[in-house]
């Protein structure tokens, strides 16, 4: 089996209504931290019982140049991640800071083989960088969730 290419990626950003921009990526990378919190009791120094702690937020990060971009409504991918862009509903809650949904989907090309898919829900952004001539993104942020689906 060979190695996946993110070149072989498209990204889709959704609201929570029924808009959405879709990117073809190019070069760079995408990546996801799930994280856990397995908590220990132990009774007179030898472990007794384990059990889950609290939750821990799925924190996404990616940095990629994209071949190209729609969107129906004309909106871009900067606009649409900040909630900028006209007539998006939020993918969280009515009093949340605003949020989006991520499907990255992993199109390969070779014979035999099938598409992954990944959804990041409720997406917000902590850090964004962007150079539209260059046609490159940079972003990091968590979401409402504690694993990617």
């Amino acid at each position: 089996m060979s190695q996946r290419s993110i070149r072989d990626g498209i990204l889709v950003i959704r609201d929570g209504g029924s808009k959405d921009v879709t990117v073809r990526i190019g070069e760079g990378n995408i990546t996801w931290n799930e994280r856990r919190n397995v908590d220990y009791t132990r009774n007179r120094g030898v472990i007794a019982e384990v059990k889950l702690g609290d939750d821990e937020a799925v924190e996404v990060s990616f940095d990629f140049i994209w071949d190209w971009i729609t969107s129906v409504s004309g909106d871009s991918v900067v606009d649409a991640l900040k909630g900028d862009a006209d007539d998006w509903e939020t993918a969280g809650g009515s009093c949340e800071p605003w949020a989006v949904d991520l499907e990255l989907s992993i199109e390969p090309t070779e014979c035999g083989s099938t598409t992954e898919t990944m959804t990041f829900d409720e997406f917000r952004w902590e850090t964004l960088n962007a150079d539209l001539r260059a046609g490159q993104i940079s972003c990091t942020g968590r979401c409402m969730t504690y694993t990617a689906v």
